[in-house]
């Protein structure tokens, strides 16, 4: 150790000799006088021992002067003296450490200065450990505000503001990886996912991007929620190290054949609860979070539900469940189930379960930790048609072009081919306005196509709500066992002077049907069947089967905008 000793007598000087022969301590010796602030920051001694021939008077101005001196570093200070002052008060008023009263033998000696190191040492981690702190707080909270961020752009993207969706995003969301997604696919269709990292900060953050990113993008080319999730986990299991994953629950609500399609991932029971008032838990599925299982071993299990106009999906994170009052009583689901239970105004329910959340958490509670989400099925209100300046593609553009696209079983068992033709379709601009309307024409002729043609079901099934949910078991089922078949699309753009035709011919392997009774307008709406045919004339200029009746022509008229 360096030790310097100020205003020593011969005595201490020589006691401080003998203990440094046999502990190696360096020993210099100072006159309060000669002392100056600039020599003990040079020095930087590991203790400063104040001698016996040093004035009472000057003790103070020379601890004060030491201690300023020594602003950032923590230096024990021994005072030797010959007599013991009387009060404790005034020796915690010099600010010093230890005490030693002469006589005192070089064996004293050398304890009271092993143990001052050991408490310069002390203090030295324990400044270091509060720099550490004070850096690891700093770096947190820059995390949170770029987690913020990352999670407020990621939100804005979609349709939160849907007048269909009501949501609540915990306070702490974004810096536990929490998100809520939902946009519309071109049909009109509403996909929503809640999203929850497991971690925190950064590292919880990072795996919402990619998340983002597939979902928006899919779900604007129209793929179904199945690809999309498919394509999210193949994409997190590649790039997420183990032990990290998603949880997640996603929805599909399609308000034309009155379904909602449910995926839940390690999240809470959802619950649908129809205009009436009545409530149904939907029971969880064994599925897997994103992120854990490879693609060849991650299997989809889709739960479809009937839905009708004004009903009610709500999703609850875990977060609400988990909530703990003062006396550490947890919420649970009983809490919410009854206010379904009593509920009278179904507009206000949202704000009903998220208040009794808050209240049951008490005033304890710092921070909003409810994430849940409400998606109201209503039909999609059709957006005004952009007045794009398109006179100018007019004569920059494909105008005149054909082609034709045919699926096989093995991609008609693996593959959603509208997004692709409708990616093709839009390399055209003039159609870009027109997007919703031609992939709702493709979804519904692929699917009349698919279903009854290649697969020959029966829509009749579809009569009854078992019926429907039995519909699309039998489907699935079929395109497993598919061995042979095809459907064949052929597309064809003619121009006109304000805009062009494009014509649609769909065929299938299929034997055909008796097409008679849709040449005559009669259609027989039959639960939750009837309903395609009638929408794709509604969009289109002309509709017509030719015989067998396993090929179909339509032709859609687009004009530019006045």
């Amino acid at each position: 150790m360096r030790i310097l000793l100020v205003n020593g007598s011969e005595q201490d000087f020589f006691i401080f000799e003998e203990t440094s022969k046999n502990e190696s301590h360096d020993i210099w010796q100072a006159t309060f006088s000669a002392l100056k602030s600039k020599d003990v920051l040079h020095s930087k001694p590991d203790i400063l021992a104040i001698g016996t021939q040093i004035k009472p008077t000057e003790i103070p101005a020379l601890i004060a002067q030491w201690r300023l001196a020594a602003e950032h570093v923590y230096l024990p200070i021994l005072l030797l003296t010959d007599t013991l002052p009387n009060t404790a008060e005034y020796l915690n008023s010099l600010d010093i450490d230890g005490v030693l009263v002469a006589p005192y033998s070089s064996a004293l000696l050398s304890n009271k200065l092993w143990s001052l190191s050991r408490l310069g040492k002390l203090e030295t981690t324990i400044k270091r450990q509060h720099e550490a702190l004070l850096f690891y707080e700093l770096h947190q909270s820059r995390e949170k505000e770029v987690a913020q961020s990352v999670c407020d752009k990621i939100s804005h993207f979609g349709c939160l503001d849907d007048s269909a969706i009501k949501y609540s995003l915990s306070t702490h969301a974004a810096f536990n990886g929490e998100t809520i997604l939902a946009a519309r696919k071109p049909s009109g269709d509403l996909c929503i996912m809640v999203n929850d990292f497991t971690g925190q900060g950064i590292p919880a953050t990072i795996g919402t991007l990619p998340v983002a990113e597939i979902f928006y993008t899919m779900v604007a080319k129209g793929f179904n929620l199945s690809n999309i999730l498919t394509e999210i986990n193949k994409k997190l299991h590649t790039i997420l190290p183990v032990g990290v994953f998603c949880r997640a629950c996603a929805a599909e609500l399609n308000m034309f054949e009155r379904v909602i399609s449910i995926w839940n991932g390690g999240f809470p029971e959802c619950v649908i609860l129809s205009n009436k008032n009545n409530w149904n838990c939907i029971e969880n599925t064994v599925n897997v979070p994103l992120g854990i299982l490879s693609d060849s071993d991650f299997k989809l299990n889709m739960q479809v539900e009937n839905i009708e106009e004004g009903d009610r999906f709500f999703i609850f994170s875990d977060d609400i469940l988990k909530l703990k009052n003062e006396a550490g009583q947890t919420f649970g689901l009983a809490p919410i189930q009854a206010l379904f239970n009593t509920c009278t105004d179904i507009e206000q329910l949202f704000q009903d379960i998220h208040q009794t959340a808050c209240r049951f958490a008490g005033e304890h509670l710092t921070y909003d930790p409810i994430t849940m989400l409400e998606m109201r099925a209503v039909s999609p209100v059709k957006s005004k048609t952009q007045q794009n300046n398109m006179e100018g593609m007019l004569t920059r553009c494909m105008r005149d072009w054909h082609f034709t696209f045919e699926l096989h079983p093995q991609t008609l068992r693996e593959f959603d081919p509208l997004p692709l033709l409708l990616q093709i379709l839009m390399e055209s601009p003039e159609l870009q306005t027109y997007k919703g309307a031609l992939y709702t024409i493709l979804a519904e002729l692929y699917s009349n196509a698919l279903d009854h043609g290649v697969l020959k079901l029966d829509s009749s099934i579809k009569s009854t709500p078992q019926g429907f949910v039995e519909y699309y078991v039998q489907r699935e089922q079929l395109l497993k066992e598919l061995a042979d078949g095809f459907v064949r699309f052929n597309f064809k753009h003619e121009p006109s002077e304000r805009g062009g035709r494009l014509i649609i011919n769909v065929e299938d392997s299929g034997i055909g049907f008796d097409f008679s009774p849709i040449l005559k307008n009669e259609f027989k709406k039959d639960g939750y069947s009837g309903r395609g045919i009638p929408l794709i004339r509604s969009l289109c200029e002309s509709f017509q089967y030719s015989d067998p009746g396993n090929r179909v022509e339509v032709i859609f008229i687009w004009d530019m905008p006045q």
